[in-house]
């Protein structure tokens, strides 16, 4: 699994994973479209490491994707895309070849924003509860969980891979902790019962 390439699939959803990087012997974060690739793709920085025994410290670890330059890749294709100019604190155009790369990519200028600026996007809280379940016009098919408020429980749904809301949570058990302690649950009808019979 840890031995072979980093692969972007076929989709076109821009979402940043993690694998093994056999020429730098490292875990490395790229950015994945949503299907296709192989079994080196990992959601977390940890369970990169941890499966393919990657010894590098945090403190090695490759910077916060919004820190990197803007990198083409080997492919040759000609995608218009996003970085994040730490220079200049914007997000910049660049033309991207359609592979390899690295986690400061982005296919549209208020994704860039919304991720390495300053003010970045808000985590699901309470308030997500409320917001309908959004699957996203992207095409991955990602299992995730949100808040149905017509069952008035949490459910599971397949997000596409972007835009969408807040009501998107990775695990059942975030989705309840957040939406469903909250909610305040109904009051059991009031009826009789046997032991109020003389």
């Amino acid at each position: 699994r840890c031995s072979k390439p980093l692969e972007r699939g076929i989709c076109l959803a821009s979402m940043k994973r993690y694998g093994y990087d056999t020429s730098s012997k490292r875990c490395k974060s790229f950015i994945y479209g949503g299907c296709g690739g192989n079994e080196n793709n990992f959601e977390t920085m940890a369970e990169c490491r941890e499966t393919c025994k990657d010894k590098s410290s945090e403190d090695e670890s490759v910077p916060d994707a919004c820190l990197l330059p803007s990198e083409v890749g080997p492919c040759k294709g000609k995608e218009r895309r996003f970085y994040f100019d730490q220079k200049t604190g914007k997000c910049t155009e660049f033309v991207f070849g359609g592979c390899g790369g690295n986690g400061n990519n982005f296919m549209t200028e208020a994704k860039c924003l919304e991720s390495c600026s300053k003010s970045s996007e808000p985590k699901p809280d309470g308030n997500s509860c409320s917001q309908p379940i959004e699957v996203g016009p992207c095409k991955a098919m990602i299992k995730r969980f949100a808040y149905d408020n017509t069952k008035k429980k949490c459910v599971e749904f397949y997000y596409g891979g972007c835009k969408g809301n807040q009501n998107n949570f990775k695990s059942m058990e975030d989705c309840t902790w957040t939406c469903e302690q909250k909610i305040p649950k109904p009051e059991p009808e009031q009826g009789w019962s046997i032991a109020d019979i003389d």
